[in-house]
């Protein structure tokens, strides 16, 4: 068997963002829980747009992004 595995560090979905792993930026999940989830992906600035399970958000993203929630 073989597995092919990528070796692109996870970038940030917010548009607009170039923050990327490699640059030193951490990165966050999108909450699993549907509500909180849905509310993260309304703010990451793209039109219809639905996080996966590997879209990620950086720090500076998620600061913003969370700060509105609280």
């Amino acid at each position: 068997m073989n597995l092919v595995f990528s070796c692109d560090m996870p970038g940030c979905v917010a548009l607009g963002c170039s923050n990327r792993l490699e640059y030193g930026y951490k990165m966050f999940r999108f909450p699993r829980n549907a509500r909180y989830r849905s509310k993260w992906e309304d703010n990451v600035g793209r039109d219809k747009w639905k996080a996966t399970n590997n879209s990620r958000l950086c720090e500076v993203k998620s600061i913003i992004i969370r700060g509105i929630f609280k």
